[in-house]
């Protein structure tokens, strides 16, 4: 057992009180004995399916209220770094329309979400991170940005079962979803594309609350491009650029989507 010592920490622990030994029988009989990457693989990404489906009851609808947690959750940290940089001055330019003060609550929000993610907790997430959208106008990117936020952060609240769903795992993939995106939410295109698509194919069967994830972001950047429609650098342009790439991440969010979907339906047969 201790060969695989390391990778049973996937599975939920009631599951592997209950399994554990059968699970590791059959690995050794599969392969004399003896340590196998391959074996260690395939326990390392059941362990996360099992996990990431008894964390939703096996429910499509939970699979999605938790992926838009997880969401708010990366968004938080985007806020944060964003935020940050701009009082040391290393983005003076920054155009998020967040308030000077608001940098110390949006980090109290972030610490919060990792200790709770019930509805009291959640809904002090979506006053801290929505309230200031709402003084800006709605032609304003950031300003809707925010708005979506507030309500994406409220529906989690109102919805959610309230159990933990920020484990280290989640936390793991959150922090390195809110690094491979950052640049594109805030500060242009960067490797937004490649992280979106990777996390999407790459998490779909391991846990399907992270393909989730993926994409909700895709949907939100959609909203975004479309809402700066008529004013970006592209406006006088014959063409549609702007209409072109809300589509494609349009597209992006979908196509993830069903995935998501399927293959939740597929892990519950």
């Amino acid at each position: 057992m201790s060969a695989y010592r390391i990778v049973r920490r996937a599975y939920p622990t009631n599951y592997w009180s209950d399994h554990g030994s059968e699970i590791i029988e059959t690995a050794n009989e599969l392969n004399g004995d003896s340590w196998s990457f391959r074996e260690s693989r395939e326990l390392l990404s059941n362990g996360l399916r099992t996990r990431g489906l008894e964390a939703t009851d096996r429910d499509i609808r939970q699979v999605w209220i938790q992926g838009l947690t997880i969401f708010v959750f990366t968004v938080l940290i985007q806020m944060v770094s964003a935020l940050l940089a701009s009082e040391l001055g290393l983005l003076p330019n920054l155009q998020l329309t967040y308030p000077r003060w608001g940098t110390p609550l949006v980090a109290l929000a972030l610490v919060a979400m990792t200790i709770s993610t019930r509805w009291p907790v959640m809904l002090a997430v979506a006053a801290v991170v929505g309230a200031p959208g709402l003084t800006n106008t709605w032609a304003v990117p950031h300003g809707l940005l925010l708005i979506g936020l507030f309500l994406a952060t409220a529906i989690a609240a109102t919805q959610g079962t309230g159990r933990r769903v920020l484990s280290p795992w989640i936390l793991l993939a959150a922090i390195t979803v809110s690094l491979g995106t950052i640049k594109f939410f805030f500060f242009g295109p960067g490797l937004a594309v490649p992280v979106l698509l990777i996390l999407g194919l790459a998490t779909v069967r391991l846990d399907a609350r992270l393909a989730a994830v993926a994409s909700i972001h895709a949907f939100f950047y959609s909203a975004t491009v479309f809402s700066t429609v008529g004013t970006s650098d592209f406006t006088g342009s014959t063409v549609p650029f702007g209409l072109i790439i809300g589509t494609v991440w349009l597209l992006v969010a979908v196509g993830i989507g069903l995935l998501t979907n399927r293959s939740t339906r597929r892990a519950m047969t």
